[in-house]
């Protein structure tokens, strides 16, 4: 019996990867890797924290900027009433002055 070149993997024809020599696609070239062993990595790390940080501060400052100048406008107002949540019941809301004699 001959040896055969490959394990046997349990399947009936087992799949044999063949370089495939005929394309004329080169091979991708490897990314350029932009950290070293120094430190950059944590460097772009922090910077980029920093960054967001703030951009969240910028967004805090003018959020309390827009509600101070909200609360400078309506200084002094009555708060209009929420018309969404009043519910009417058809009932009159003044009571009616009744003028006749009781019978």
């Amino acid at each position: 019996m001959a040896a055969s070149p490959q394990p046997y993997s349990g399947y009936a024809f087992p799949i044999t990867a063949t370089p495939c020599t005929s394309s004329k696609i080169p091979p991708k070239p490897k990314p350029v890797n932009v950290f070293s062993n120094d430190g950059s990595f944590l460097e772009r790390f922090q910077r980029s924290r920093k960054e967001e940080e703030d951009k969240r501060k910028a967004e805090e400052a003018l959020a309390r900027k827009r509600q101070f100048d909200e609360r400078f406008r309506k200084r002094g107002k009555r708060q209009q009433p929420d018309t969404s949540s009043i519910v009417t019941q058809g009932k009159p809301t003044k009571k009616v002055k009744f003028d006749g004699a009781p019978l």
